[in-house]
């Protein structure tokens, strides 16, 4: 848990050294994406086998089926949501 909180402190840190730091207000446009994706989140990480850097690393090198589900599970999500989140600007894949 310490290690979690100083690579925040770290972050913040390196992007106020750099000069990027800056607190911002989401829109609330934003909010449904965010309330939704945290409960999707909640769900699947309830119902996969393991977490997605085990999945991913570790359970494709073992060569397990569910290893594979779950990376192009999580692939296909990646370019679905961000097609999805960055169709008005037109820059998705």
């Amino acid at each position: 848990m310490v290690m979690i909180g100083f690579v925040i402190v770290g972050a913040g840190l390196a992007a106020a050294w750099s000069g990027d730091f800056s607190l911002r207000v989401p829109k609330r446009r934003r909010l449904p994406n965010a309330v939704v994706g945290g409960f999707m989140m909640g769900a699947g990480s309830r119902l996969a086998p393991g977490c997605n850097i085990g999945n991913i690393y570790s359970g494709i090198a073992e060569l397990s089926v569910h290893s594979f589900v779950a990376a192009a599970g999580i692939v296909l999500g990646v370019y679905a949501m961000t097609h999805w989140i960055y169709r008005e600007v037109g820059c998705a894949i």
